[in-house]
């Protein structure tokens, strides 16, 4: 009989995202990828049940200790939820088709969003809304974090806003209002009450709000902004920023952290509980860190090896070490587990996540707020099972002071088995409409490699990259974006009888839609999957799925890996390129102007920087042409170094090959008596440069990045000639008839004085 399977998702393998966000620091788990979809999941919520916080029918006299589902509007436990984010003044979370939802908080707050209009009768019990009730109409949330009644939002465009009020933030608004300052490239945010932080794809971290404890990092403790100001660092390199009420903690891309503002509870990590850190200080010497969460007191932190650190104040246990006094001043280890895969917490709680799918966590619990099942009035004071976990979320938050909220299954999921693919190309490189394949070999049955019969076909799987697909930068400074899509490749699967399944899953080197000029470096990756089959107690039980675990066989590079070794996640990485084959750059020089001398010089200093896919030997070769002759001999040009050129009037420098991504700057040095202007174009795009306005004055046009259309510079130098009579001359249509109408009158005058000299009589 063949019976279809109740898949559970991969439970020993599971990463999944710890929402935590503190009723006093605000912390996410990813970096959202804007505008991307993202699979839905249900959300738990459990802990203090005031004001109708948990999302579903319970005594609010009486807190939730144990995780259950949060209702959607109709009174359904949805599973299309992506982020939440939990306060005391209530419960966000946004949906998988990017709607904000609010709940827990009286309908006339601002932080609920309803702008004066009152919910149905439903939706409310007095004045709460006590159900997820929609905010606005927009659907292009990302990330929600809410402190407080203080709510911070980013959406698709990369633009923060906010909701309610709080510190310098007011008057509180019942609409999203966006926060201006910075830009709108934010990848990341985190907050406070009235505090923001954010990351750009740019490397920069921004804030905005009250500077009393020096979260501006400017080196004072006065001021404040309701705008975003940018953190002055000179690597700009930042890719995570976290926060409290007092104190700011970042990761740079070297895996260290940095920290400043308030020492009170040693969470800066500088050795002391006084003064303040008032610019960017590095913690210890680690530079593996991977995940970092702040509390309002104290910090949690996951390395590359799997083990958790904390340090700050041990009240009520939130730092894992067993005691509940005192203070951790530095990064020390809690318990000895190495198999930690993400942490998340709050103000007083911490949670995280192993690779089995197990969800731990200690700290605070005087509301049931840990989901153990108990209430303890002092704190649990070091990690504790919390519950089973089969499938997982990379953007979500929760966790308020006293409630808890998280996106994850607890019951094993239906035919989830994601394969990602992910497609690396330089930036500026437009998104190609790519189709990939993957293979599923059967490998063995109860590690039996002779029975294969038992193993249900899995088909060719396809996942297609093109435009649709939102591109994130995952390393800004070397110039990289990555798009991805998945598959679900269990989907429609079914099993017969209980065992071990196990399959070898390649990616085809090929694919469809690669194009002219472009070039694709596949993965050589291989993986072992082994699907663990069970049947359920009773005759004719159904069989379902208790757990899946994913091997890599070989590396990206085809390498064998020895032995192989458990990995999270189903990913293949590919390299995407693309080559400007003809007049990939051309730097063109025209000389206007009375008197203008075709032979004059310009002198040019010109910058190629290769892609993060160049070789490193890369270098490149430039021809200096006039009409369709060359000019001399090709110009070695080195990735990075800086070479002069020299161009006549009607010569132009051209590269006729250079790969999508290249990055060019020019600058025509200073010319005396020459006025300088340039039309720039760039992947055809026309890029405004302002002209100079006097003569003998450099004019640069910044760092720009080779793209598939033209990329031209026509620099057009003017003649400014000023005679000794001290009119200037230059291409004018009303100079020139002014200049000889003044020599005109010049050699009129002078004939007349002669003439009368010689008429005067002659004396003897």
């Amino acid at each position: 009989m063949n019976i279809n399977v109740r898949n559970s998702f991969i439970k020993s393998t599971v990463v999944f995202a710890i929402i935590a966000v503190a009723l006093v620091a605000g912390i996410a788990l990813e970096t959202p990828v804007a505008g991307a979809t993202q699979q839905g999941f249900p959300l738990y919520s459990w802990g203090s049940a005031n004001t109708g916080r948990l999302g579903r029918v319970v005594d609010a006299a009486n807190p939730s200790t144990r995780p259950a589902r949060v209702v959607n509007e109709q009174n359904v436990e949805s599973e299309n939820w992506v982020m939440s984010s939990s306060s005391a003044g209530g419960s966000w979370a946004i949906n998988n088709n990017g709607q904000l939802f609010a709940w827990g908080g009286a309908w006339t707050a601002a932080s609920m969003g309803q702008n004066g209009v009152q919910p149905p009768a439903a939706f409310l019990d007095g004045n709460n809304i006590i159900r997820p009730m929609r905010v606005g109409t927009e659907s292009n949330w990302v990330q929600v974090i809410a402190e407080a009644s203080f709510v911070v939002l980013l959406n698709s465009n990369g633009e923060i806003y906010r909701l309610g009020g709080g510190g310098v933030f007011y008057p509180s608004v019942a609409v999203p209002t966006r926060i201006a300052g910075g830009s709108s490239n934010f990848t990341y945010m985190s907050g406070a009450p009235g505090l923001v932080f954010a990351a750009n794809e740019d490397g920069e971290i921004w804030v905005a709000g009250t500077n009393n404890d020096g979260i501006h990092a400017d080196g004072t403790r006065t001021g404040y902004s309701r705008t975003l100001i940018k953190v002055e660092n000179t690597n700009d390199n930042w890719v995570r920023v976290d926060g409290s009420a007092a104190a700011v903690l970042a990761t740079n891309e070297n895996g260290e952290i940095y920290a400043w503002g308030n020492n009170g509870s040693g969470i800066t990590g500088q050795g002391t509980t006084s003064g303040h850190t008032l610019t960017p200080t590095r913690i210890g010497t680690a530079s593996d860190w991977v995940a970092i969460r702040v509390g309002a007191a104290a910090v949690v932190a996951l390395n590359e090896d799997g083990e958790i650190y904390s340090w700050g104040n041990n009240f009520n246990g939130q730092t894992g070490q067993g005691i509940d006094t005192g203070h951790t001043l530095a990064p020390t280890r809690v318990g000895t587990a190495s198999d930690w895969v993400s942490v998340g917490g709050s103000s007083q709680t911490k949670f995280a996540l192993n690779q089995a799918g197990e969800l731990w966590g200690w700290g605070g619990n005087g509301n049931g707020q840990l989901g153990i099942g108990t209430i303890n009035a002092w704190g649990v004071h070091v990690p504790t099972f919390v519950v089973q976990t089969y499938g997982r979320t990379n953007i979500s938050r929760g966790a308020g002071g006293t409630h808890t909220m998280m996106l994850i299954r607890t019951t094993p999921a239906e035919g989830n088995l994601a394969l990602t693919k992910d497609l690396q190309k330089p930036m500026g490189t437009t998104t190609p409409n790519l189709t990939f394949s993957f293979t599923f070999t059967p490998h063995s049955f109860n590690d039996n490699t002779a029975n294969l019969t038992p193993l249900p076909t899995i088909p060719t799987r396809t996942v297609t990259i093109d435009s649709s697909n939102t591109s994130y930068p995952n390393a800004p400074s070397a110039g990289i974006t990555t798009t991805s899509n998945s598959v679900d490749v269990l989907e429609g699967i079914e099993f017969n009888q209980a065992g071990v399944y196990a399959w070898t899953i390649a990616e085809v080197q090929s694919a469809s839609g690669i194009g002219a000029n472009s070039n694709v470096v596949f993965s050589q990756a291989t993986y072992r999957l082994r699907v663990y089959v069970a049947q359920e107690a009773g005759a004719g039980g159904d069989f379902y799925i208790y757990t899946s675990t994913i091997h890599r066989l070989t590396n990206t590079d085809g390498s064998t890996v020895t032995p192989p070794y458990k990995t999270p996640t189903l990913a293949f990485t590919n390299i995407y390129t693309r080559t400007r084959p003809a007049d990939a750059l051309a730097i063109s020089k025209t000389v206007t102007g009375q008197f203008a001398d075709a032979t004059t010089p310009f002198s040019f200093e010109v910058t190629l920087t290769r892609t993060a896919f160049c070789t490193p030997t890369t270098n490149f070769t430039g021809r200096i042409m006039q009409g369709n002759s060359q000019v001399g001999a090709s110009i070695p040009f080195t990735s990075g170094t800086t070479q002069t050129v020299t161009l006549l009037h009607n010569q132009r420098l051209v590269f006729d090959s250079l790969m999508v991504g290249t990055e060019f700057s020019v600058t025509e040095l200073a010319s005396p008596e020459f006025i300088a202007s340039v039309e720039l174009h760039v992947d055809g795009t026309s890029i405004n440069v302002a002209p100079n306005t006097t003569p003998n004055t450099a004019l640069p046009i910044g760092e720009h990045r080779v793209g598939t259309q033209s990329n031209t510079a026509a620099f057009t130098n003017n003649h400014n000639f000023i005679p000794p009579t001290g009119l200037s001359i230059a291409d004018t249509s009303s100079t020139i008839p002014l200049f000889l109408a003044v020599i005109a009158t010049l050699a009129f005058i002078t004939l007349k004085a002669r003439r009368r000299v010689e008429e005067l009589p002659t004396r003897i």
